[in-house]
């Protein structure tokens, strides 16, 4: 078979270096679950406005087979399992052990859903008002931090992927935890394989055994969830009423998952058309094996292989990445003329696909993946230079922002597949240094990062591959902006500690826009107390070491807000009756006298002053802080001073000047001369 050379408006693959140029505005069509795109950096949205957009509009389309994260507790995440969720046999009993603080151990047979039947049970203990988060995995062992347990919260200890036999000392600890969630009217829910049933007779407790639950009824939830119609008698079928009796529920979820993706990718047809193809995800696998030996003309290759990438494309766009793809491999042109060869249409035919609706598109729904795995699969020495096609291709200025998205998508795939996440990661960091590559087209690669940061066997790589960018001072601004969305929207809601080191990293970047987002992110994040203790605890190790930054001083307001540390916040925010707590605060201010200009830090205290009415433990800290200082005591005085002689009414004036007497008296030394006083009624520190 001939295929014609595809002359198209590609960039030369030799001169990248020359401009893109700019994007029309406006916002790109939605189709399906696809993702919208915002290509005009000149639109009236900021630019982390556009990376919010594209984040959030990936995590609504995360494909349940490749992006399951472990840890995952955020209460929308617990609703939607909450909707797919069908009780089984035992389910009953955890409920009734859960009405009341304490402990209950579940266990079952693999696949029965036991973990999302703890998840479920535990979400309706108490009254629904605690905290609710899944005990972090420590690597071989578990973390159980009997001092950070709230009264009331909710537990779960989900322990059914341990491999090895659990030490002595881990089931002590575990014993001695238990005991501390019974006395501050906890719940906790441990879940544990059958082998390790016995674990429970050491803890003291009985073992909860859960069932499988109806097959069939899950199978009806999940479609139901996802949109997907199930017509009365069409989803009935030998075979598949064989996996629903059988199949683990995470796999009666995904095979859920892939009849909605054979639905989205075919854009129509029938029931029967997606079942097989979920049913049969590698049917194909060797029909395109078969049909890339038969086909030696490399010419053929690049085509089906383009087509496969560029699925749902426009006819340009498959014709423009196939001779990309002949030009990055240094395929030879051929010797006949153009006008000998087959047209577009001939040549698409010839490899299974055709143009409908002016895009183009395989036989079967499930062909152009088999076609994608088989060439990632088979061809190892070339993925380098495939990763240098999709990275000219994928840049195309004519390329819709719908598809550069997709087209990435598919490439994460692929680089998850093989084991290879740094090929994505190393695309993203040369699209971010290059001066031709617009914020948009960055922006495309956010939906790409997030499939990589919650997949299960490689998410930590790419949680490293972010560290390891937040350290880069050079980093660009647009890739740090980036990044910043990352760890807010992504990371942070699984590990909350890795988004905080993150984020801190990046409010260190020399762009001053970077550091701006960085902050407003940290500042949004710390409204939750867990959050805000890891960050109080950082900022305070950033402000009393030996170089602190201004950011770190900005940092530490943004987390000390006087009215959650006194008792507006959830339970679990810091509190100034901590004396930890206090004695952290304390010193930070001290730091903030000793190290920031007088101006700045009368304009930080502010809040703290006007905080202060009705809540003297504020002024109690700021005294602590002068620590018989003479020269902190004199800036605290100061801008108390200034503060009062700035009160807009003679009313508030009189408020001020009461809270000013109350610092002056809490900061006082202890054997001191009589300090002369102001108009204000203020200790003249002079």
């Amino acid at each position: 078979m001939s295929v014609p050379e595809l002359d198209t408006k590609t960039p030369d693959v030799e001169s990248e270096g020359e401009s893109i140029g700019t994007q029309s505005g406006g916002i790109a069509d939605l189709h399906g679950d696809r993702v919208i795109g915002i290509t005009d950096p000149r639109a009236p949205v900021t630019i982390m406005e556009q990376v919010d957009f594209y984040i959030q509009a990936s995590l609504g389309n995360v494909d349940g087979g490749t992006a399951t994260a472990p840890r995952l507790l955020p209460a929308d995440i617990l609703a939607a399992r909450e909707e797919t969720f069908v009780s089984p046999p035992g389910y009953g009993d955890v409920v009734r052990r859960l009405r009341n603080p304490g402990t209950v151990v579940i266990s079952g047979a693999p696949g029965c859903g036991r973990s999302t039947a703890a998840l479920v049970a535990l979400r309706y203990s108490g009254d629904g008002s605690t905290r609710f988060r899944e005990l972090p995995d420590g690597g071989t062992e578990y973390l159980l931090d009997e001092q950070a347990i709230e009264e009331g919260e909710r537990l779960l200890l989900d322990m059914t992927a341990e491999a090895g036999p659990l030490s002595a000392r881990f089931v002590a600890d575990l014993r001695a935890y238990r005991a501390i969630v019974t006395e501050r009217r906890a719940y906790l829910a441990v879940v544990l394989p059958p082998r390790l049933r016995h674990v429970a007779d050491e803890l003291g407790t009985g073992v909860t055994n859960i069932g499988r639950p109806d097959g069939p009824e899950v199978f009806r939830r999940h479609l139901s969830v996802l949109g997907v119609p199930t017509p009365d008698g069409e989803h009935a079928g030998e075979a598949l009423t064989r996996r629903l009796a059988r199949d683990p529920m995470g796999e009666i979820a995904a095979l859920a998952q892939r009849i909605r993706q054979a639905r989205d990718t075919a854009g129509g047809g029938r029931w029967p058309d997606w079942l097989d193809a979920a049913m049969h995800p590698d049917a194909e696998l060797d029909t395109v094996a078969r049909f890339v030996r038969e086909n030696r003309d490399g010419r053929v290759r690049a085509l089906v292989l383009a087509a496969a990438m560029f699925e749902n494309a426009a006819p340009d766009a498959v014709a423009a990445a196939a001779t990309t793809l002949l030009d990055v491999l240094n395929y030879p042109a051929p010797e006949a003329h153009r006008l000998d060869l087959p047209d577009l249409a001939e040549a698409l035919a010839e490899v299974k696909a055709s143009i409908q609706e002016r895009s183009v598109q395989f036989g079967t729904v499930t062909y152009g993946q088999a076609v994608r795995t088989h060439f990632w699969r088979t061809f190892p020495d070339l993925r380098f230079k495939l990763r240098r096609w999709i990275d000219v291709s994928a840049r195309s200025r004519d390329l819709p922002a719908t598809e550069r998205v997709e087209v990435l998508l598919r490439y994460t795939d692929q680089c998850l597949r093989t084991d290879h996440p740094e090929d994505l990661c190393d695309l993203v960091n040369e699209w971010s240094r290059r001066p031709d590559t617009s914020v948009d087209q960055l922006l495309a690669t956010g939906p790409a990062l997030t499939r990589g940061l919650l997949d299960e066997r490689h998410g930590a790589r790419f949680r490293r591959r972010v560290y390891d960018w937040s350290h880069d001072r050079r980093l660009p601004p647009s890739l740090a902006t980036l990044l910043i969305g990352l760890c807010d929207k992504v990371i942070a809601p699984y590990q909350p500690g890795q988004a905080l080191v993150r984020l801190r990293h990046l409010a260190h970047h020399p762009d001053e826009n970077v550091v701006r987002e960085a902050r407003t992110t940290l500042a949004k994040l710390a409204v939750a107390g867990e959050f805000a203790r890891r960050m109080l605890t950082r900022v305070h190790s950033d402000l009393v070491g030996e170089r602190p930054r201004t950011i770190d001083f900005d940092l530490f307001t943004d987390v000390a807000v006087p009215a959650r540390l006194t008792g507006s916040a959830p339970s679990s925010y810091p509190r100034l009756t901590e004396p930890d707590v206090a004695a952290q605060v304390a010193e930070c201010w001290a730091s903030w006298m000793d190290n920031q200009p007088h101006h700045r830090f009368a304009e930080a205290v502010r809040p703290w002053l006007a905080g202060a009415v009705g809540r003297t433990s504020l002024l109690d800290v700021l005294a602590e802080a002068t620590h018989d200082r003479p020269r902190r005591r004199a800036a605290l005085y100061a801008a108390a001073r200034d503060w009062v002689a700035q009160a807009p009414t003679p009313a508030e004036r009189r408020v001020r000047q009461g809270v000013a007497v109350l610092l002056q008296r809490s900061s006082r030394p202890s054997s001191h001369p009589t300090e002369p006083r102001t108009e204000d009624g203020v200790t003249d520190p002079c």
